[in-house]
């Protein structure tokens, strides 16, 4: 369920009856839903001959990059803080409570919930900085040690949930 958010309550672990009618989806075209620990199969004979993993491995359902990423981060419990950082970034936190009136997105996880802000300049910001002050000769450690300065990288706009073309970074 969790590869299917917004086509599927998180909450109830059901298909948003709401959203298939709004878009015309009937459910019985899609296929049912499944947690992210649940057995899907095993490996066959030939997938091991073309992948080189091992006949019968077990494989499992998982869930999208986003919630795979704050799994492998060790973010497993209510109250902790997380920076995901790619192709978007994703700045958060974990809580007890499902809070929807929030301009965050927000959302069931696993035994908790998220709350995040998602830029989507990770690849621009680099580009930015290496134009403006080059590359060669930066020490990370001793620039994050020093005070380095906040940057807030809205180059070219911000999405989800805010959704403003016209946000502009700062320094």
């Amino acid at each position: 369920i969790y590869s299917w958010r917004g086509l599927a309550n998180l909450e109830t672990g059901a298909y948003s009856k709401k959203m298939l009618s709004y878009i015309g989806i009937d459910e019985s075209v899609l296929p049912p839903l499944k947690s992210p620990f649940d057995l899907a199969g095993v490996v066959t004979k030939e997938a091991a001959m073309k992948t080189g993993l091992s006949e019968g491995t077990k494989v499992y359902l998982g869930c999208n990059d986003y919630y795979a990423g704050l799994l492998g981060m060790g973010i497993v419990e209510s109250n902790m803080l997380f920076d995901i950082t790619g192709t978007s970034e994703h700045i958060g936190i974990t809580t007890d409570k499902l809070s929807l009136d929030t301009k965050m997105v927000t959302g069931p996880y696993f035994v908790s919930n998220v709350h995040y802000g998602v830029t989507a300049s990770g690849g621009t910001s680099l580009d930015f900085g290496i134009e403006k002050f080059g590359f060669k000769g930066i020490d990370a450690e001793k620039s994050i040690l020093n005070d380095a300065p906040i940057f807030l990288p809205y180059l070219k706009g911000e999405r989800a949930p805010i959704w403003d073309s016209g946000a502009r970074g700062m320094f």
